[in-house]
């Protein structure tokens, strides 16, 4: 029995190592813009199969698939979808996977984070199999920065008639993830001029694999602001309910009679309600005291030709 402890083990940290890592996909809009909207989905959570589904309903061809006919259905409940009326004239999906990949050392990214239409958060790590379904080759991976923002420019000359172009960079160490978030910003900064030249929208779809402790470290600074935003929020309220406690005890122990909105609306309501429904009765009961009588001929008549018979 004691054989079988090293393969559990090593399971056991490969599942606690798999719940702690993420991927981020950050939908931005480089140009004109209004393509993608976001809606008022609870959660930002999503599925490989869900995000797949989602750039085949905002792009045309995606993974060399041409979509024929009418827009492709999307899975319910995501936090983006396409836009009704507009169009994207391309898009350009890229990876950014590898042991080193951390928001914390790379500034860039973490800004298209907070500008970027929505985003949808996958738990685990499934950066590659994202990749795959927008159809990225194994030449499409790239371990060198140096050769990252040639290549992005070139995958960007390529998403045209709404194609989406797609790559992947492997980030391994501190110094690569710098370089790659340098010349990410850079292209993406020459994409925007571009665009706004040309009046057309590319939708810039970063796929963000982070590892455990990157990802672990952002999970618990997000869960950090939404208590301090909750604690802020109740703090407003109880300071609110305080002033209106206070507000309506000091009309209460004044002594000029004030009342409060509500009141006074309550108040008109039910005073014009009960003088509208008293005129109504005393008018129906004049109506019918004063009611014209007048003898009925035809009730006479028969009546008196029955007597006579």
């Amino acid at each position: 029995m004691v054989r079988f402890l090293p393969p559990l083990g090593a399971a056991a940290a490969l599942v606690a190592s798999v719940a702690d890592a993420r991927t981020t996909v950050a939908v931005l809009e480089v140009g004109q813009g209004g393509v993608v909207r976001r809606t008022a989905a609870a959660s930002p959570h999503a599925t490989v199969t869900g995000v797949a589904s989602f750039w085949s309903a905002v792009h045309d061809e995606v993974g060399g698939r041409v979509r024929r006919g009418s827009r492709a259905a999307q899975h319910p409940g995501m936090a983006v979808v396409p836009d009704l009326f507009s169009r994207a004239d391309g898009g350009l999906a890229v990876g950014i996977t590898g042991s080193a990949v951390d928001l914390a050392d790379m500034p860039g990214l973490s800004t298209y984070l907070e500008e970027a239409v929505g985003t949808f958060e996958l738990a685990g790590s499934h950066g590659h199999a994202l990749l795959r379904k927008a159809g990225t080759k194994a030449e499409d991976v790239l371990s060198n920065a140096a050769d990252v923002a040639s290549t992005l420019k070139t995958k960007a000359a390529g998403a045209v008639n709404n194609r989406l172009e797609s790559m992947t960079v492997t980030v391994d160490d501190e110094k690569t993830a710098a370089e790659v978030d340098s010349s990410i910003a850079a292209v993406v900064r020459s994409l925007q001029k571009e665009s706004a030249k040309s009046g057309k929208t590319m939708i810039l779809h970063l796929v963000i694999d982070e590892e455990e402790s990157g990802a672990a470290r952002r999970r618990l600074e997000d869960q950090d602001q939404d208590e301090n935003q909750e604690e802020e929020e109740a703090e407003e309220e109880g300071d609110e309910a305080d002033d209106q406690n206070n507000q309506n005890k000091q009309y209460s122990d004044s002594g000029s009679g004030e009342r409060t909105i509500f009141e006074i609306q309550y108040f008109n309501v039910v005073l014009w309600s009960a003088i509208g429904l008293t005129i109504i009765l005393i008018s129906a009961i004049y109506m019918m005291m004063y009611m014209p009588l007048m003898a009925d001929t035809l009730l006479f008549g028969e009546s008196a030709k029955v007597v006579g018979d």
